[in-house]
């Protein structure tokens, strides 16, 4: 039986009208299941050379790079039984950093036996050596002799954001005494201001051992401009061979 021309008109709209709905429910389907492939999305997608990162993504894949090497880690005994620590912690990649990464010491002693533990965050600049002080680590009536740090395995590294302004350490002179201090004098060549600026003194022997270290902290560097650090000691040590001045600066 041929159809109407009213039929045939009312067939084709409704199949328009079913054409229609079905690629909306298709949108609608797609739109739900499919997830845009990002840097946080614990998949390989998107040119990524690891999971969420490589390729665009701002963070590199750790296998690629170097782990945070500790330079040296040392338990500074004081004549009063207290114990700091300093260890200089070196970030050997030319083009990645780490902001706020995790770190541990442990301290020990002569025997083995675990005397403190302290876990704290550090930023890393890129091909940079950031010195890691801490004051009183333990205090008690055992021989500390032995510090470890050891980092997280989980370091996030990206690719440096913007470039760091670090004041240049013109000199570091030394005062023997009952109180020892050094006096370092700091340029900053950049034309902006340097505010809170965190930095460690390092006295070493003449084996290159760490023998004494303190920290403080400049208010404020001028804009192409100086400043003086001092950094003091309550007790008197040997006469270093030495005295390194290190900033230790955040990532912005």
């Amino acid at each position: 039986m041929a159809l109407t021309w009213a039929q045939k008109r009312r067939s084709l709209i409704i199949g328009g009208a079913a054409a229609l709905a079905l690629v909306l429910l298709s949108a609608l389907v797609f739109s739900v299941v499919y997830e845009t492939p990002t840097c946080s999305d614990r998949k390989q997608n998107q040119g990524e050379t690891g999971i969420d990162c490589g390729g665009g993504c701002a963070r590199i894949c750790s296998i690629t790079l170097d782990a945070p090497r500790v330079s040296f880690a040392r338990a500074l005994q004081l004549p009063n039984g207290r114990t700091d620590v300093i260890a200089y912690i070196e970030n050997r990649n030319r083009d990645a950093e780490t902001k706020r990464a995790k770190y541990t010491i442990e301290l020990y002693d002569e025997s083995g036996l675990s005397l403190a533990t302290k876990s704290a965050i550090i930023d890393l600049p890129a091909q940079s050596i950031v010195p890691v002080f801490e004051s009183g680590m333990y205090a008690g009536p055992l021989n500390a002799t032995r510090a470890f740090v050891t980092f997280d395995e989980d370091i996030v590294w990206t690719k440096p954001k913007a470039e760091l302004i670090v004041p240049i350490v013109s000199s570091a002179e030394f005062t023997q005494g009952a109180e020892p201090r050094v006096t370092a004098e700091l340029q900053n060549s950049s034309p902006h201001a340097l505010y809170n600026v965190r930095l460690v003194a390092t006295a070493f022997d003449s084996q290159g051992n760490a023998i004494a270290a303190s920290q403080t902290v400049v208010r404020e560097i001028p804009a192409q401009g100086s400043a003086t650090a001092v950094f003091t000691w309550s007790n008197p040590f040997g006469d270093p061979l030495r005295v390194e001045v290190v900033p230790v600066l955040p990532l912005p």
